[in-house]
């Protein structure tokens, strides 16, 4: 599971934060390699983990693993599904290619992800063009 899309995240996310991108390097690993888009199906508590925050402090760690998500999203490196709810877990697509962009449909637990195409990022120093 991952390799794969570990390594992405290392070509195409090099100027990502710790927190972020210790968050991406922990939702690659778990995503499968040949799916399309790779998807993280995690719970908040492993995210928290990942990202070297204990769990002695539950609001804490809430806190980190929500800074860090919205990071990612900001970045264009993840996207949520948008459905979260008793029953039905949070989901990301995960953009590691950061010229594409997935865009869920559906609800609950039947959503589908369609593919956006978008520019790629800006050249800069993080970024070489």
């Amino acid at each position: 599971m991952g390799s794969k899309n570990v390594a992405k995240v290392f070509e195409n996310w090099p100027g990502l934060n710790d927190k972020p991108k210790l968050a991406l390097i922990w939702m690659s690993s778990q995503a499968r390699d040949d799916d399309r888009p790779p998807v993280f199906w995690g719970q908040r508590e492993e995210l928290a983990h990942a990202i070297g925050v204990g769990p002695d402090n539950a609001d804490a760690a809430g806190r980190a693993v929500r800074r860090a998500l919205k990071d990612l999203q900001n970045a264009g490196a993840i996207t949520w599904s948008g459905q979260a709810y008793r029953g039905v877990g949070s989901s990301y697509a995960l953009c590691l290619d950061p010229t594409v962009r997935w865009r869920p449909t559906g609800s609950g637990r039947d959503i589908t992800w369609i593919l956006d195409n978008r520019d790629p990022p800006e050249a800069s120093v993080d970024n070489p063009p």
